[in-house]
């Protein structure tokens, strides 16, 4: 079935506590996951949690690229423990697992990254395009009659589109949506996020303009041109997503369970 990877820093520094360092880390982990099975994973502080369908060998090999990686682009200062690798003995310990990842921040009483940009999640909610593909196609594979209904409760997140969406909040909505600390940069990466940003909201283009940085003839230029629905749906997702967060008035709405405590 595979492993569960914990990486801990030796430390108690965080790896990554604010969006931009979420969002690098988690291209990192999807780079390294490509080919060592990887199947789903969570920023939790000052250690990360990975699911990898491979072998014993394979697992440890993607915890060591991992974690070096980690450390060289988020630029810590420590580096990590000898890595956690169990078994998953079979479906009903992969989807407890899936679901304790999901539940990391409930389960330590931190509040860190309640959009998820340290983790899978988004990837499987069709809400982010960073190279998740394999590892939803092994989670769909592995989990049949996994629901993305569960994955939001699972990660206490609202159902996404009951909230009416503020299209002020398109910038970081656009940049979550492509694993970005910005939406304003000369790569490609920042292209088509402000291109995903234009035909995601309404705005006049003055304002949508000074939100992306750019003049307001890029803006017309954009919403000329055409764009793949999955590609704008990612980003009013994380528009709904943020808009509902923003609102919340504590960070979890229920008490652990003993799942969320119990030793994955």
């Amino acid at each position: 079935m595979g492993f569960h990877v914990t990486m801990r820093l030796s430390d108690p520094r965080g790896i990554a506590r604010e969006p931009a360092k979420l969002r690098r880390a988690s291209r990192l982990l999807f780079e390294h996951g490509r080919a060592h099975g990887l199947v789903a994973f969570r920023i939790a502080d000052t250690h990360a949690h990975a699911l990898v369908s491979t072998s014993r060998e394979h697992a440890g090999r993607f915890a060591q690229c991992a974690e070096s990686s980690l450390r060289q682009r988020l630029a810590l200062p420590v580096g990590f423990d000898p890595a956690r690798i169990r078994p998953l003995a079979n479906e009903a310990h992969l989807r407890n697992a899936v679901r304790y990842l999901l539940r990391q921040e409930s389960h330590h009483g931190t509040d860190f990254d309640p959009a998820h940009d340290g983790s899978s999640l988004p990837d499987f909610l069709g809400m982010r395009h960073i190279g998740g593909d394999a590892a939803l196609a092994r989670l769909r594979d592995l989990l049949p009659r996994l629901t993305q209904a569960e994955l939001l409760g699972w990660a206490s997140l609202p159902r996404l589109l009951d909230a009416e969406p503020d299209p002020w909040l398109v910038d970081d909505a656009a940049a979550a949506a492509f694993g970005l600390p910005d939406v304003r940069g000369p790569s490609d990466t920042h292209h088509l996020a402000r291109l995903a940003a234009a035909h995601a909201v309404q705005l006049p283009s003055d304002g949508l303009a000074r939100i992306l940085g750019v003049c307001r003839r890029a803006v017309q230029r954009y919403r000329r041109t055409p764009l793949a629905p999955e590609i704008v749906r990612a980003v009013v997702l994380q528009l709904h997503l943020r808009t509902a967060l923003r609102s919340r008035t504590a960070p979890w709405d229920a008490p652990p369970t003993a799942l969320d405590s119990a030793d994955l």
